[in-house]
């Protein structure tokens, strides 16, 4: 990411970034449509380094997260479930029993 490119076109590809901008106390809905990252660090005296980087982090943690909000939490869910029970229902109840015997024996 660089300087050159409009707030508004991130806002409109990431609006979780948001925050990002009102941590600066930067009002986007004033903005200019025009108006670049630099312009506004310029304006509004933010390092720009700073708010790059906090953009940056802010839409790398909205991309990693996208996968949870694809589909209903049911089905994310669900296909855990019936992991866990086609590979663990039968083997623990083998190995406890064993335990079992085992502690009787001493």
């Amino acid at each position: 990411m660089n300087g050159s490119i409009r707030v508004l076109s991130i806002l409109d590809r990431f609006p979780d970034v948001e925050s990002i901008f009102t941590l600066y106390e930067v009002d986007t809905s004033t903005l200019p449509a025009n108006m670049t990252i630099e312009a506004l660090c310029d304006s509004q005296n933010i390092d720009i380094e700073d708010l790059l980087m906090d953009l940056e982090d802010a839409i790398e943690d909205s991309k990693n997260t996208e996968w949870l909000s694809v589909g209903s939490e049911d089905q994310w869910t669900e296909g855990f479930t019936e992991e866990s029970e086609v590979h663990g229902s039968g083997d623990f109840d083998d190995e406890s029993k064993d335990f079992e015997e085992t502690e009787e024996g001493f």
